[in-house]
């Protein structure tokens, strides 16, 4: 796997030459409604939130961050927690519409959070599955107009660490839209699909470029 990120990082950074410097730099805040489904009965977030802060190094690089908590207040209580730091290179192909390519290799942190009370005593019982590993993906952006564009990203997680042993990879898919009302604030709207988890997640948020 580390292999492959590897070949996939060096034919990007290839690409240099041929495609023109691109900066990016915003903080995006969301509120998020997700679907659990982590093969047991389905249920919905009560709460979620999250960001997503992006800053170029370089013309043609730039390191990202996101968190999102996922709260489900039904027995037993649910909290969802996925973190992740990467960088890689960033182009844009100006002789294909303005095409972004996006690169990054990542540091992932996943935490399930499960809380149950049991009324007939005062006993609560928490357990806690927690999951690092790291992430290779692959995004692309479109410009729509002056202002917005659409978005997707795919990430392939190889698990490292994990509390639970037959979870061993994951595989996370984002798209979504950005709506420029201004040459500094944005509406954004996307959905981000777990595979393995079975997780979907519905997201609004402001974006605020710099």
């Amino acid at each position: 796997m580390i292999k492959g990120l590897a070949i996939l990082g060096l034919l990007a950074w290839a690409g240099v030459c041929a495609a023109n410097s691109t900066q990016a730099n915003y903080f995006e805040l969301h509120y998020g409604q997700t679907e659990f489904g982590m093969d047991g009965p389905d249920r919905d977030s009560d709460l979620g939130f999250g960001f997503r802060f992006a800053k170029s190094f370089w013309d043609y690089a730039a390191w990202y961050a996101d968190f999102d908590w996922r709260h489900d207040q039904k027995s037993p209580e649910l909290d969802f927690v996925t973190a992740s730091v990467g960088a890689g290179p960033r182009l844009v192909f100006e002789d294909a519409g303005g095409l972004a390519l996006q690169v990054a290799v990542s540091f992932e942190h996943m935490r399930v959070r499960l809380q149950d009370d049991d009324p007939a005593t005062p006993m609560t019982e928490v357990t806690s599955i927690q999951n690092n590993g790291v992430g290779g993906s692959l995004g692309l952006s479109l410009p729509i107009g002056d202002q917005s564009e659409l978005f997707g990203r795919y990430t392939y997680i190889d698990i490292t660490d994990a509390d639970d042993e037959t979870f061993e990879d994951e595989r996370v898919f984002v798209g979504g839209f950005r709506w420029g009302l201004t040459d500094a604030f944005s509406i954004v709207l996307s959905a981000q699909d777990y595979e393995t988890l079975d997780t979907t997640e519905f997201r609004v948020g402001a974006a605020v470029n710099f």
